[in-house]
């Protein structure tokens, strides 16, 4: 694996055209919204793409609307189906051209907005958080722009050591934050109120997850 993060940090057609500049030979993996894509890149040069039932260039206009996500970038094209043989920056050009024409309609994480705000109204303790879902939708409440990214990280971190669902606190230089996966697979990043107890703080996350459920 060469990268991996979310496209509520670094946008699809950044990422594209970046490995194409800098002429990668690689597979982008991308889910969002049960959605799932997959683009291969042969020395800069796209050769494929899938997008459910789309394929190629309409795959890639897709894509390239998304607003949030998560994408694994890695190494090789294997299993490349050689379709097409295309520069990013045309198929980008074309895809914003679309957004801007509205001819694609824009994709919104309307639903996440809202559950995260239910959640941190449930939780006093809380001064905001970044909620992903499942499928890599993210939006934030009063948390930096790098947050969906240090989630990302820190759940696969846990993945990797076999870590159950459940909370992980991290606590340095003034910052306190709470790590919280899901049994479903949603993760909440949250910071904790100035005086507020980490452990009541996980307590009304834990409750707040188990009533939406």
């Amino acid at each position: 694996m060469i990268l991996q993060g979310s496209f509520a940090l670094m946008s699809p057609a950044a990422l594209i055209q970046t490995l194409c500049q800098e002429q990668r030979t690689v597979t982008i993996r991308a889910n969002r919204a049960g959605s799932k894509v997959s683009v291969w890149v042969m020395d800069g040069i796209i050769v494929g793409a899938r997008y459910d039932e789309h394929t190629d260039e309409e795959a890639i206009y897709r894509l390239a609307h998304w607003p949030d996500g998560v994408f694994t970038v890695v190494a090789g094209a294997a299993n490349a189906p050689e379709t097409m043989a295309a520069d990013a920056e045309s198929l980008l050009l074309e895809a914003a051209r679309q957004r801007d024409e509205g001819t694609m309609a824009p994709l919104t994480a309307h639903g996440a907005a809202a559950r995260l705000d239910q959640i941190l109204s449930a939780c006093p303790a809380l001064a905001g958080g970044t909620l992903m879902q499942p499928d890599g939708a993210a939006t934030s409440i009063d948390m930096p722009d790098t947050s969906p990214l240090v989630a990302v990280s820190l759940s696969s971190i846990g993945e990797a050591l076999d870590a159950p669902p459940g909370i992980v606190a991290y606590i340095g230089h003034g910052q306190r934050l709470l790590l919280t996966r899901s049994a479903a697979g949603h993760m909440l990043l949250a910071t904790v109120r100035t005086g507020e107890s980490l452990g009541e703080a996980g307590a009304q996350i834990e409750r707040a997850f188990a009533a939406a459920r």
